[in-house]
């Protein structure tokens, strides 16, 4: 009984971070795209006014 218990925790604790982890990675994804759209937009913003 003790290793039934154990397993369910585990298999509980998987269920959690499995999407907490996705999500960490959905939104550092965004953020990385942001901020190379900004890189990038402010390089192109100083070549198209000269």
């Amino acid at each position: 009984m003790g290793l039934d218990v154990a397993f369910r925790h585990l298999i509980t604790q998987v269920g959690w971070a499995a999407p907490l982890a996705v999500a960490a990675l959905v939104i550092d994804g965004v953020a990385a795209l942001l901020a190379a759209g900004a890189v990038s937009g402010g390089r192109g913003t100083q070549g198209r006014s000269r």
